[in-house]
């Protein structure tokens, strides 16, 4: 590898981990910017999102949508208290709303005709 390539790369710094919500119930939350005139801190948004079971890149366009369009609604496989989530994305500029997720489905009857 090439000196100047290498010192490139050093340059971009470690990769941040990720700690994951390991359980929880999915929750659907409906999200718009913040009234209170902050900037958002878009970077903690996606990293609150990504932990509790989106990819990074979902969580990225959650945000963006966020901003651009004003409001969006996703869903997070893994939230391990929606109280939780929600403090912290109104501590990172946003006013979240959620309703939990039906995962119950009705049991199919197995029994042939």
């Amino acid at each position: 590898m090439e000196p100047l390539l290498r010192e490139r790369l050093e340059r971009l710094g470690p990769i941040r981990r990720i700690d994951r919500v390991t359980s929880g119930l999915p929750f659907e939350f409906t999200m718009t910017r913040s009234n209170t005139g902050t900037v958002p801190r878009t970077i903690d948004a996606i990293l609150i999102l990504a932990k509790r079971g989106l990819t990074m890149l979902q969580a990225k366009r959650a945000i963006e949508d966020v901003i651009d369009l004003g409001t969006v609604t996703v869903t997070l496989p893994m939230v391990e208290d929606a109280d939780t989530v929600t403090a912290e994305l109104a501590a990172a500029g946003f006013c979240p709303a959620y309703l939990a997720l039906s995962i119950f489905e009705p049991l199919q009857d197995a029994t042939p005709s």
